[in-house]
Parts: C-alpha cells; sequence; structure tokens
C-alpha cells in the first residue's frame, strides 16, 4: 500500500517544502528508530519529546518525507533543504493521514469504547473473529491518538477485519478517532466516572463515549451497548442507528440468563438457549464477553462458533490476575482504576472461594478532577458492605476510604500508609495462609511493587 505526496498535502491540508524527488510512501511512522524505506515520520509534539528534533536523524535512516508544525521549525538550518509538507498541528496530521491510509482498503470495523472493559472486550473479539478472518487488532492499549493510527498503518489489503479500541480523556477525541477508523459496528462496555479532569462530570463521560454513536449514525452502522445501564440505552436510541444491548436485563438483545463459578471458569448462557466458558476469575469478563459475542454475531459468525471459540479464549492482559505466594492468594489488579472498575472488582473479589481472610490494598484512583475526595470517600463505604477483614491503602486520596470505611466498619483492621515498601511489610505482619488480597489502583501508584516485595516463588493461575 502506498500514499501520494499530492494526497498527503490534501487531507492534511499542508504547505509542500522540497517535494520535487518525493516518491510515493509506503510506510508511516512516529518513531524515527523505527524508519524504513520510502517512509513518512511525523513529528508529533510529545510531552516529554518533540519529533522536530528527530526529523533529520529520520531522513538519515530513509524517511523521505517530515510532516511538522508550521511556525520557526522550516526556518531551521538542519532542515531547510529537506522535503518536508509543514501542518498547522502534527497530531491532528497524524490522523487524517491515518484515516487516508484506512480507506485504500474496503473493509469492516470495529470501534470499541467505555469507562473499563475495552481492552479484554477488544481481545475477545479480535480472538473470536481470528478463527474465520485475518484480523487487524489494537495492540495492548494502544487506544489513544497515537496509538489508533500506528494501528491503521499497519493495514494491508489481506486484512478481513479490523477491531480498535478507542480511549479518550478530553471531548472530541472519541469523535476524532472514530473518523480516522470509520468504524461500522461500535461498542460501549460502560459509562463510568472516569478522567473526569478531562471530562468535567459523569455527564461530561456519557457525551464523550455518545460521541462513537454519533459517527455511527453518520454511516448507518449498529452500536451494542451496556443494556443494563438505562441511560446509556435511551441515550443510544436517541440516534438514527441500530442498537443492540446486552446484559441482565429481561428486555436485552442478549441476555445473561446465567452464569456459574468454578475453577476459575465460568459457564455462561446467553438467551436461555447458547451457553459458553469463560475462563477467568472476575465477574465482570462475564459481561465483556457477552458484548463481544453480540458484536461477533453482527460480524456474520454463527453462535455454535462464537461460542466455542470464546471457550478457548484465554486472558493474558494484566487485569485481575491470581497469584499464589506462600499459599496467599494475590489478586493484582492495578493496571488502571476509576470508581466503575474497582466496584467490580471488589465484587469479583469477595465472590471468590477463600479459605480464609479477605484483604483489600487500595492505592488512588488518578485523574478524578475536583470531586477525588469524594469518589474514594464513596468507595469506602461501598467497601463496608462486604465482609473485608482488613483495608490497607496508600496515597493522599486513598485516605479518604480508609475513613469512610473505618467509620462503618469499627472491627476490621484499618491502615494508611506511606509507601508500597510499607504495605508489603504490614501485609507480611498478618496475612496467613489461606488468605487473600486484592491490590487495586490506578497504574500510576505502582502496586506490581507490592507483589514483588514477596516472594518470587510465584504460581501464576491460568484465566
Amino acid at each position: 500500500m502506498k500514499l501520494a505526496a499530492s494526497a498527503i498535502l490534501e487531507v492534511t491540508k499542508g504547505k509542500g517544502v522540497n517535494l520535487a524527488s518525493v516518491n510515493l510512501v509506503t510506510s508511516v511512522s512516529i518513531d524515527s528508530r523505527k524508519i524504513t524505506f520510502d517512509a513518512l515520520f511525523v513529528a508529533i509534539c510529545g510531552v516529554t519529546h518533540d519529533g522536530h528534533d528527530y526529523v533529520a536523524k529520520a531522513f538519515q535512516s530513509g524517511a523521505i518525507l517530515g510532516v511538522i508544525c508550521e511556525k520557526e521549525f522550516q526556518k531551521r538550518d538542519d532542515l531547510k533543504d529537506l522535503p518536508l509538507i509543514l501542518v498547522q498541528n502534527t497530531d491532528q496530521a497524524l490522523l487524517d493521514i491515518a484515516a487516508l491510509w484506512r480507506h485504500q482498503v474496503v473493509t469492516p470495523a470495529i470501534g470499541i469504547t467505555g469507562s473499563c472493559g475495552k481492552s479484554t472486550t477488544k481481545e475477545i473479539v479480535r480472538h473470536v473473529l481470528s478463527q474465520e478472518k485475518k484480523v487487524l487488532a489494537t495492540q495492548g492499549n494502544f487506544n489513544n491518538h497515537y496509538g489508533l493510527p500506528i494501528t491503521l498503518f499497519q493495514l494491508d489489503q489481506s486484512h478481513e477485519v479490523i477491531v480498535c479500541e478507542m480511549g479518550a480523556n478530553h471531548q472530541g477525541e472519541i469523535k476524532r478517532l472514530s473518523e480516522a477508523l470509520d468504524p461500522s459496528i461500535g461498542i460501549i462496555t460502560n459509562i463510568g466516572a472516569a478522567h473526569l479532569e478531562g471530562f468535567g462530570s459523569l455527564e461530561g463521560v456519557y457525551r464523550a463515549k455518545l460521541e462513537l454513536a454519533d459517527y455511527l449514525a453518520t454511516v448507518n452502522g449498529t452500536i451494542v451497548v451496556n443494556g443494563d445501564d438505562i441511560r446509556l440505552v435511551k441515550e443510544a436510541q436517541t440516534r438514527a442507528i441500530r442498537v443492540i444491548t446486552v446484559g441482565h436485563q429481561a428486555s436485552c438483545d442478549y441476555v445473561i440468563t446465567n452464569q456459574q463459578y468454578h475453577n476459575n471458569v465460568f459457564k455462561v448462557e446467553l438467551n436461555q438457549k447458547v451457553s459458553f466458558e469463560l475462563h477467568s476469575s472476575a465477574r465482570f469478563d462475564v459481561m465483556n464477553a457477552a458484548t463481544a459475542f453480540a458484536a461477533c454475531r453482527l460480524s456474520g459468525m454463527s453462535e455454535t462458533a462464537i461460542a466455542s471459540a470464546i471457550s478457548s479464549f484465554r486472558l493474558s492482559l494484566d487485569r485481575f490476575q491470581l497469584k499464589i505466594i506462600d499459599d496467599v492468594v494475590f489478586v493484582y489488579d492495578a493496571y488502571n482504576a476509576n470508581p466503575l472498575s474497582f466496584s467490580e472488582a471488589l465484587e469479583s473479589f469477595c465472590a471468590l472461594p477463600v479459605r480464609g481472610k479477605r484483604f483489600i490494598v487500595c492505592a488512588d484512583m488518578l485523574e478524578l478532577g475536583r470531586e477525588s475526595q469524594k469518589w474514594h470517600a464513596d468507595l469506602g463505604n461501598q467497601m463496608s458492605q462486604f465482609e473485608i477483614h482488613g483495608l490497607l491503602t496508600v496515597g493522599k486520596m486513598s485516605r479518604y476510604v480508609a475513613e469512610a470505611f473505618k467509620q462503618k466498619n469499627k472491627t476490621s483492621q484499618v491502615t494508611s500508609c506511606q509507601t508500597n515498601g510499607e504495605i508489603v511489610e504490614v501485609l507480611k505482619s498478618f496475612i496467613q495462609p489461606g488468605d487473600a488480597v486484592l491490590l487495586k489502583g490506578s497504574r500510576g501508584m505502582k502496586l506490581e511493587q507490592v507483589i514483588a516485595g514477596f516472594s518470587e516463588k510465584t504460581q501464576k493461575i491460568e484465566k
């Protein structure tokens, strides 16, 4: 697949400089260390690095075209003789070029967004569809305005379906990602209080995630939504799109009519007629799998084939991961955290069969904005409704979890620690064989340090 410089100029509304010798672009990169021959290097302005500082190096590596911001960059001595396209904003140019690349191939795409569960749902959809088709899917959680284009630039004529996760922390981002991906099927896994620093409120989160539905209305698309969220369903139904609902409500198109857990496997029944096994210890993964089931059915697979494929799926993500250390079960679910994902993890943890006592290590949930204290206190109140024998917190905001929990649960041990190292020492002082510990918090709180503080003789339970 190739892109002409003229097409790139048109889609980015850029200004060409020294383009006379430019050939067709065969790949696109934002990393000067990964430049191949006939490549386009997009100099993005990241948080810690400015790609413009690596433009000359990119050309030395074989890049033939640099896309950079206007202003002073075109005047730099090291760039003045190079073939450039000058644009107003390289982030937007990257998305524009990704859309141009994507539309060289006529293949359906599935876009997945939501406050949590995006990556797991995406991985299940990818696994199921790959049984019958060649799938291009987001790697890991490359789901933002850099990650999605990087995924799309891997697209070639052999791919039969695209499955992309779409994350956001500000209004308008899902809209921009949707325009680049051009999905015909969308998934909104759920809506919760996440990234409130950017969205401002829960109302803002709804508006942002529903930008996917707004885009699908322009292409006569279909969206799969969490049918247990009545507000989400009603909001989606106001758009001129087909809405498929998944959940526990009898009114849903795909109703989870039964789910039974035994030995790290859920047996799930949908609509009282089709069943599959899900290798996971987290109850919230049942909803992710049912949602993936609906999306794969829309993609043309039979119910029997989908059920068989889900039963063979194994989670490899660092979410709700069970580890046994000295006969203590550690549930590590600190890839990320917001009030909704913490609530789901808490319910799943307390549903697990445990011989001994249950303890929670709670670290801060980041990016919750001005109401962060309230959301942490609410979590403490919610924890008090479960049989928790001890709570350890680390972080400034998690102190409010401890305070709220302690007010309603006078008998459980509550300790607020300063560091992850202190968490390790306190845990070691009282946990016993047969106990279980849930570790949950935002990724920036680095709770993996707690796991590392225990024995390296770790047995990982396969999900």
